[in-house]
């Protein structure tokens, strides 16, 4: 029950999706960017209703993107991302634990894979590995 109220926080209620870009409006209820650009681009006035509470809400100077980011839900979705990524396996050895993830090739690797093909080479610095909370081992 806590992991459907977590993922429902998550969630836009415009786009039903998972936030990108979380704007907060200022009756507190958040957003997704691309919804809000989405719903006040047809138009001419600069306010529009909150789709959740209906509530009168002005438009910032610059636009949307004006709007506060809502950084606790961005922080959540950035956790949720590295909890997914711990529970997956190594993109190469399914066996392995995976510890690392790759900026350059955006994938899950194991020390194995570290050593073997991401070991600071000019095309694929040590620097874009990101370690993951904890290595885990999968079943």
């Amino acid at each position: 029950m806590a992991k459907a109220a977590t993922s429902k926080k998550l969630e836009c209620s415009v786009c039903l999706d998972l936030f990108n870009t979380p704007k907060i409006l200022p009756c507190f209820h958040t957003f997704c960017k691309g919804c809000l650009e989405e719903l006040t681009a047809n138009s001419t006035a600069r306010s529009f209703a909150c789709p959740e509470c209906r509530k009168h809400t002005e438009v910032p100077g610059g636009g949307v993107t004006n709007f506060q980011t809502n950084f606790y839900i961005a922080d959540d979705l950035d956790l949720a991302q590295k909890r997914k990524c711990a529970r997956e396996k190594c993109s190469f050895h399914k066996d392995k634990r995976v510890s690392l993830v790759c900026k350059h090739c955006n994938v899950l690797i194991c020390q194995k894979c570290m050593d073997t093909w991401h070991k600071g080479t000019k095309r694929r610095p040590a620097n874009g590995l990101l370690s993951l909370p904890r290595p885990v081992t999968m079943p």
